[in-house]
C-alpha cells in the first residue's frame, strides 16, 4: 500500500461489557501471547522498510507522556485549550477493568486568551512540569488501588494534582497515538 509506518494501539474499554476486554497485563511476562506476534510484525515490517510503533503489553515502571514530551496541546472543535486527548470531553474509561470517570479539563480558550497565553499560563506549565518530572502516584500498581476513592475519577489524586493522569494508558504506553 505503499506505507511508511503502522502505529498500533490497544484500545481503552470503555463500557461495562468490555470493561475486561484488553490485552494488556501487570506481569512481565515472557511469554505473552502478544509477544510472538510483536516479533513476526517487527520482522516483516523490517523486511519491507515500514516502520512500527507497538504498544506496550505489559506494565512497566517507566511513565512518560507523549503529549507533554512532544510539546503538544490539544483544541477542542469549541477553542478549549486541553492537556490531551483523554481530557478532551468526559466520558468513562476501565482501566484493568476498574471504572474511572474521565472529566474534560482545559486551561484555557483560544476564543478568550492566545494560544501562548493559555499554553504558558501558570496552571498549564505547574501541570506540564508535573506530569514530565513524574510527581504524581501510580495508581495502576498501588497496594491500595482497590479501596482507593481517587481512582475514581481524574479529578484529583492522592497527591493532590489536578488533574490526575495516575492511572493514564497513554503514560504507561498500552495506547498510543502518532
Amino acid at each position: 500500500m505503499g506505507c511508511g509506518k503502522v502505529i498500533l494501539s490497544h484500545l481503552i474499554p470503555q463500557s461495562e461489557e468490555n470493561k475486561n476486554d484488553y490485552l494488556y497485563d501487570f506481569h512481565s511476562v515472557t511469554k505473552h501471547p502478544l509477544k510472538k506476534l510483536w516479533h513476526e510484525i517487527r520482522q516483516h515490517a523490517n523486511a519491507k522498510t515500514i516502520g512500527v510503533q507497538l504498544p506496550s503489553v505489559t506494565l512497566q515502571t517507566e511513565r512518560e507522556c507523549p503529549f507533554i514530551e512532544d510539546v503538544t496541546t490539544y483544541i477542542t472543535a469549541g477553542g478549549d485549550v486541553v492537556p490531551c486527548y483523554r481530557f478532551s470531553h468526559p466520558y468513562d474509561e476501565y482501566v484493568f477493568g476498574r471504572k474511572k470517570r474521565v472529566w474534560k479539563h482545559s486551561y484555557g480558550n483560544i476564543n478568550d486568551s492566545s494560544l501562548l497565553e493559555v499554553y504558558n499560563s501558570k496552571d498549564y506549565r505547574n501541570f506540564r512540569y508535573t506530569i514530565h518530572c513524574n510527581f504524581y502516584p501510580s495508581c495502576m500498581d498501588c497496594d491500595l488501588v482497590d479501596g482507593c476513592e481517587y481512582t475514581m475519577t481524574t479529578e484529583e489524586d492522592c497527591y493532590g494534582v489536578r488533574p490526575t493522569c495516575a492511572d493514564c494508558l497513554w503514560a504507561r504506553k498500552f495506547v498510543t497515538c502518532p
